[in-house]
């Protein structure tokens, strides 16, 4: 039940610690390098709060709304979000997006007004090029993890 990051450049050992149990594992990566100057010299590994991906400490913002970094590498970044229950349109996506609810459930409705259902637990994935309605239900909060392409900007 941990997430950890493991950011590129990162060298260390990797032991898997299962004895008679089943490991699962779901690694996220980018298929394209981000330039090297954006690699950090001697990257460290991290493994997130399971209190903070709880939700102990979200505060919504006026528009039911909240969203916290919690790793930017230099490919790939890892956000918190959190809601109140809502619906709206998703233009086309410009990035990928692997979604993981933490709690309550989302509801894409694609173009063709065909209904994808996820709930607590799922990982799904919003392609690039999406366009649709999301519509987001849980008690009071619904919260997920989102993971897409680092963008960097152009200074």
């Amino acid at each position: 039940g941990d997430f950890f990051f493991a950011p590129r450049g990162f060298k260390g050992e990797w032991e898997i610690r299962a004895g008679d149990f089943i490991h699962y594992e779901l690694s996220v990566i980018t298929t394209t390098r981000a330039d090297s100057s954006h690699v950090p010299i001697n990257p460290q590994h991290q493994r997130f709060s399971k209190s903070r991906l709880s939700g102990n400490n979200i505060s919504l913002d006026i528009n039911g709304k909240y969203e916290e970094v919690l790793q930017k590498g230099s490919e790939l970044t890892v956000r918190l979000k959190a809601e109140s229950p809502t619906d709206y349109d998703l233009s086309l996506s410009t990035n990928e997006r692997l979604i993981h609810i933490l709690s309550g459930a989302i509801t894409l409705v694609d173009e063709d007004e065909k209904e994808h259902q996820f709930y607590t637990g799922d990982f799904f994935v919003i392609p690039r090029g999406f366009a649709g309605r999301w519509i987001s239900q849980g008690h009071q909060v619904m919260k997920y993890l989102s993971i897409e392409k680092t963008i960097w900007s152009q200074h």
